[in-house]
């Protein structure tokens, strides 16, 4: 009995190559708003940290789900990267 992990990521160039105007612009969005979101959030998390209008508890939620947030973007990246590469 071996144990498979499985692999959902089956999008690369060889599948992708006979639809290459439609890929080519949903990838270069994707990346486009990847890429644009942490230059977003990072002054958001600050302001956030920063406040003393909310309490603590709540800031530090809305802080983990950003830096979580900015996790999956950089994982994202790299899948993208993966994918077109």
């Amino acid at each position: 009995n071996t144990r498979t992990m499985l692999f959902f990521n089956f999008l690369n160039r060889n599948i992708t190559d006979e639809f290459q105007p439609l890929f080519e612009i949903i990838c270069i969005s994707e990346a486009f708003f990847l890429l644009v979101f942490p230059a977003v959030a990072i002054p958001i998390l600050q302001a956030v940290w920063r406040t003393t209008s909310y309490h603590r508890n709540i800031r530090l939620h809305v802080v983990v789900f950003i830096i979580f947030a900015l996790i999956y973007t950089l994982a994202r990246i790299i899948i993208l990267c993966h994918q077109y590469f």
